[in-house]
This record gives structure tokens, C-alpha cells and sequence, in this order.
């Protein structure tokens, strides 16, 4: 199992839900997963996704673990589970 840092987001054009998050394993070489393919990973442990957050200081720091949450027959990505139809990781900055 990877652990993967996600510290960007692309939402789809109605913006009501996230396409595709950009993702570093620590190493500085980052890639682009779509939204499906870390549901997917997430949901067969196969790998870890936590939130990256960049402080004033410029240094990122680990956040919260990205967990999928099943509402209405769809997985939403986030860091809490509160069963409300949408993403949450608005913290994150968008490309």
C-alpha cells in the first residue's frame, strides 16, 4: 500500500463534483488521478490518499486522510464522512 499526497483539484465544468486530483507520493514528482481511479483504490486498499496543505512558509504538511463516503449510490471524496451528495475538499487550491 502507497500513501499518496493530494494537494490540488480540478472540479468538472458545473462544478459539482471533483475530475481529477493532483497527487505526490513525497518525492516531488507529482501525477494527475482521475477521480474514478482513487475512489477505486481507496475502496480496494490498495492505496492511502491524505491531504497536502501549503502554509504560509511554503513547506506543505500532511492533512487528513481522504476517505470515500456512499451517498444516493455515489462515492464522494473527502476527509469526513457527512453524508451530504458532495466533495469536500474545498481546502484544497484548484488547476
Amino acid at each position: 500500500m502507497s500513501n499518496y499526497y493530494v494537494y490540488a483539484v480540478r472540479y468538472n465544468s458545473n462544478h459539482s463534483h471533483i475530475d481529477v486530483l493532483r497527487v505526490s507520493q513525497g518525492g516531488g514528482v507529482s501525477v494527475d488521478l482521475r477521480r474514478q481511479e482513487v475512489v477505486s483504490r481507496i475502496f480496494n486498499e490498495t492505496d492511502v490518499f491524505i491531504t497536502a496543505i501549503q502554509r504560509s512558509d511554503g513547506q506543505y504538511y500532511q492533512g487528513a486522510r481522504v476517505i470515500i463516503d456512499p451517498v444516493g449510490g455515489n462515492f464522494y471524496l473527502k476527509t469526513v464522512a457527512d453524508g451530504i451528495a458532495r466533495d469536500n475538499l474545498e481546502q484544497l487550491p484548484q488547476f
